[in-house]
């Protein structure tokens, strides 16, 4: 279903200054699910949606080469000025690449995600609904929490 789980951590071999391994490392919280994406083939329509939400984005190309010489190209939106702090997902085009969830290794569905807002929990609901992203959210303290069952049964990750 084109959904994949993405675990990072810091790279201890590189320097973690002003990059998303500081920002990792320093959370001294242990695993956690940082973030989230929403896959999307229409960036402009997003953009569009956070403009009339009051919501600044930006926008980053990225690409990559595999392993396997496959070069890989998505761009990235990114909702700033909001209120929501990581539950607010960023959203990826993959363009002409293949999806990554295509060769990822199997065994498991994601059989729910849930965000938990503290405030402002209808005007992100709006947001999520004119986004059609298939989410549930609920009032409560800003969270992300998913469900997923494998082959060892279900586990669920905050």
């Amino acid at each position: 279903d084109e959904q994949y789980l993405e675990i990072i951590a810091p790279d201890p071999n590189q320097a973690l200054v002003g990059n998303l391994g500081e920002e990792l490392s320093s959370s001294g919280d242990g695993g956690r699910i940082h973030t989230w994406a929403a896959a999307t083939d229409d960036l402009d329509h997003v953009a569009q949606l956070a403009s009339e939400f009051g919501y600044r984005h930006r926008r980053i190309a990225m690409s990559r080469v595999r392993p396997d010489g496959a070069q890989l190209a998505w761009e990235l939106l990114f909702i700033d000025a909001h209120p929501f702090g990581h539950c607010m997902p960023f959203f990826i085009d993959w363009q002409q690449s293949p999806h990554p969830s295509y060769d990822s290794p199997g065994g498991c569905r994601l059989e729910s995600f849930t965000v938990s807002i503290d405030k402002l929990i209808e005007t992100f609901r709006d947001f999520a609904v004119a986004l059609q992203l298939e989410i549930s959210i609920k009032m409560g303290p800003a969270a992300m929490m998913a469900s997923i069952n494998g082959s060892n049964g279900k586990v669920s990750l905050r």
